[in-house]
């Protein structure tokens, strides 16, 4: 699995970084939401810490990001955390199917 290089890393940040203005959110307001210290989101943005997957949620829900682009920036500037963004997709996918092919084949089927 390859890791991204500082400047990589910088780069998401400062992406990251844009996100956050273009949603109209402070340091302090963002960092509250996402529930980061303002140190640590600006250590995020300045691309000297990776964000924790299960927070990458939380800035994806609160900054609206469009998945498709965070995608893109993920696998050109974190692999490793696009990796494991599309392995907990897939795992999340395959209990979803699970648990909805089991619940309608536990439903009695109507015979009109």
């Amino acid at each position: 699995m390859k890791v991204s290089s500082p400047i990589e890393r910088k780069m998401f940040g400062s992406w990251i970084r844009e996100k956050r203005k273009e949603a109209g959110y402070s340091v302090p307001e963002a960092a509250r939401k996402i529930g980061f210290s303002i140190g640590r989101l600006k250590q995020i943005e300045c691309g000297y810490d990776p964000i924790p997957l299960m927070r990458l949620f939380d800035i994806i829900k609160i900054y609206e990001i469009d998945l498709e682009e965070l995608l893109e920036r993920l696998q050109a500037w974190e692999p490793e955390l696009y990796e494991k963004f599309i392995f907990l997709e897939r795992k999340f996918l395959e209990l979803f199917v699970n648990r909805y092919t089991s619940h309608r084949q536990a439903q009695p089927q109507y015979m009109g």
